[in-house]
């Protein structure tokens, strides 16, 4: 009788455990994917922003009636 609780009591940490570690590891993936698609889509905006900003050349600038 003794030595099937110990069995079951180290199973439940076991399992535990591991449920644990997979929780950690699915956060871990979850964070890093959204920093990577947030960092992707700020090069995205950045080089939109670049393509469609006029190539101004410096002391060239408009003049402005006024």
């Amino acid at each position: 009788m003794e030595n099937t609780t110990l069995v079951f009591k180290l199973l439940s940490i076991t399992a535990f455990s591991l449920l644990a570690i997979v929780t950690l590891g699915i956060a871990y993936l979850t964070v890093s994917d959204w920093r990577d698609r947030r960092r992707r889509e700020n090069e995205r905006r950045e080089l939109a922003a670049s393509i469609s900003a006029p190539a101004m050349k410096p002391g060239k600038a408009k003049k402005t009636k006024g």
